[in-house]
């Protein structure tokens, strides 16, 4: 009897005061709540891979690999098609042929180049290396540096033996004579100097073989 009236009691207990409740939640939570949301959050993934671009890593390492393959693939091929094609042009009448053709093109292109060159050398001596000599022709100076001075150049150099013996009996005549044996002097060594620079030979640039109508451009 005391057993049923607590049967009783805790019936009257679970359904009068929700008792059942938590274990409807629970229930609604498993089979309803969480598919539910397992769902939305496998959708909000996959909107995010989408929009934040991260199938595109993924895309561009299968599409490289790909590409790396049908690259491989193609130049094999073209390797076998060159191979079979220079043994066939080998074997053809079209080899003698094409072996001309290229000599007749080659002969052309190497004159082609050749007067390219011309017509750089004579711009290079005419407009910088005449110039430059020029320079340097203007900057040497008339005594050599290379020849020795004779002694009376060096005379002006050297102190009298006697100053007050030589103001004395100085005479205008003698020192006019002195003078122009002088000058004679230097005019004698300038003129080695410029017979020993006539040997030296400078290249004369209307000998190189160009002419005015290297330089005219066609129109």
């Amino acid at each position: 009897m005391k057993s049923a009236a607590i049967k009783g009691r805790d019936f009257s207990y679970y359904w009068l005061f929700a008792g059942w409740w938590p274990s409807v939640v629970n229930f609604i939570d498993c089979k309803i709540g969480q598919p539910v949301k397992d769902r939305y959050n496998r959708i909000i993934v996959k909107i995010q891979y989408i929009v934040y671009g991260y199938w595109l890593s993924p895309v561009a390492e299968k599409a490289k690999i790909i590409l790396k393959k049908q690259a491989l693939i193609l130049l094999t091929y073209t390797k076998n098609l060159s191979i079979r094609l220079g043994i066939f042009l080998k074997d053809s009448i079209l080899w003698p042929i094409l072996i001309s053709g290229y000599n007749i093109a080659l002969v052309p292109a190497f004159e082609v180049l050749k007067d390219k060159y011309r017509f750089i050398e004579d711009n290079v001596l005419i407009y910088f290396l005449a110039p430059v000599c020029q320079t340097v022709i203007n900057v040497v100076p008339e005594k050599s540096p290379f020849v020795e001075d004779s002694d009376l150049e060096l005379d002006d150099f050297l102190p009298c033996e006697n100053d007050a013996e030589s103001d004395a009996s100085w005479d205008p005549d003698e020192e006019e004579i002195k003078r122009k044996k002088e000058e004679a002097a230097l005019q004698e060594k300038k003129k080695r100097i410029n017979q020993k620079s006539a040997l030296i030979e400078f290249p004369d640039f209307n000998d190189l073989g160009s002419s005015d109508e290297e330089f005219m451009f066609d129109n």
